[in-house]
């Protein structure tokens, strides 16, 4: 139980400090009727759609990248090093 809500804790940090550094939000102070201090909190939720996006766009690419290079290695086996040497130093 622990580790999940320590889990818990580390994704909505990482959320939190991802967001803020990427401008999904902004918390800005106001002043509020007798003394009190009132926070507002902006979200960007065109900013915060661009950036997910542009992350599925980039996981995608990745994907496929790595789909290639699978089937690239597939198609063209590649002899070893110990094998082409003792070729070379096989006599007939």
């Amino acid at each position: 139980m622990r580790n999940l809500l320590a889990f818990m804790a580390a994704v909505i940090l990482t959320v939190a400090v991802a967001g803020w550094y990427l401008d999904w939000y902004r918390i800005r102070p106001r002043p509020a009727p007798d003394g009190y201090k009132s926070l507002s909190i902006d979200i960007n939720t065109t900013k915060i759609g661009e950036d997910l996006y542009r992350g599925e766009q980039n996981l995608q690419k990745m994907i496929e990248a790595s789909k290639s290079d699978k089937t690239r290695k597939k198609a063209i086996p590649v002899e070893s090093e110990d094998r082409a040497d003792d070729s070379e130093t096989a006599e007939p």
